[in-house]
């Protein structure tokens, strides 16, 4: 039983350490342009959108908001949308890119 679970362990950790960790897949920060004001966006790459995250956000608008919009251009761009360093988006009411 020993043997087994030492085995177990050393696969987890085998496999764990392949893993990547956000850090290493951080672009450029991307500031979206709202009614409300700027918010700035901490993308990673194009296949992986669940890290996407708000880092600055104006004070009249609520993190869940400001995360939800980074999350919506994070999805954008890996649906095929285009990389610019600023986009436009309306506040989160609607999608400018349908």
């Amino acid at each position: 039983m020993s043997l087994k679970f030492t085995i177990l362990v050393l696969s987890a950790l085998s496999v764990s350490a392949c893993v990547g960790s956000p850090e290493q897949f951080r672009s450029t920060p991307v500031t979206l342009t709202t009614s409300k004001g700027p918010v700035k966006c901490q993308l990673y790459t194009r296949g992986q959108v669940a890290w996407d995250r708000s880092i600055d956000r104006p004070e009249s608008m609520s993190l869940d908001e400001a995360e939800g919009l980074c999350a919506s251009e994070g999805l954008r761009r890996k649906e095929g949308g285009e990389d610019t360093p600023e986009a436009v988006t309306d506040g989160g009411l609607a999608s400018p890119w349908g």
